[in-house]
């Protein structure tokens, strides 16, 4: 008999573990702040946070909220096509550029916005590779790490 109510004394607490752990996802749309910035060429860019959405079974957006301090040339954009994720595979996951939005200001050297992506619902360890211009020989490339 003590063994039986020691079992389901274990088994109430393995059931309210995994009640909590489901509860606490509920907030997995909330910003994660990362505040890293990386210089890539005449840009400071900061990627400020991003969202992680889960949605249904087969897809995980991600949405990555980015700014920049443009040094010298006010010609120079901040540009969705400037940015990817790279998963710990290698695979590369491009901006879905009909939902991301970078508002470059005129005469501003402060452009801001928000880069959204679609990839597989169980991909780990993303990171957003970053570059000043994606089709040059001469681009320069920097990387910041969003989660492990």
């Amino acid at each position: 008999m003590k063994k039986l109510s020691i079992l389901c004394l274990l088994f109430i607490m393995v059931v309210a573990g995994c009640s909590t752990d489901s509860s606490s996802s509920e907030g997995a749309d909330a910003p994660i702040p990362i505040e890293e910035t990386v210089t890539v060429g005449d840009m400071d860019i900061t990627v400020e946070s991003f969202v992680d959405h889960r949605k249904g079974n087969r897809n995980r957006i991600v949405t990555v909220n980015v700014s920049a301090k443009i040094a010298h040339d006010n010609n120079i954009e901040l540009r969705t096509e400037y940015f990817t994720l790279v998963d710990a595979e290698g695979t590369r996951y491009y901006p879905d550029l009909s939902k991301s939005q970078i508002l470059n200001p005129p005469l501003s050297p402060d452009p801001h916005g928000q880069i959204h992506f679609e990839l597989p619902r169980n991909t780990r360890s993303l990171a957003i590779a970053i570059t000043n211009n994606p089709l040059s020989a001469n681009a320069e490339y920097s990387t910041v790490t969003l989660m492990y």
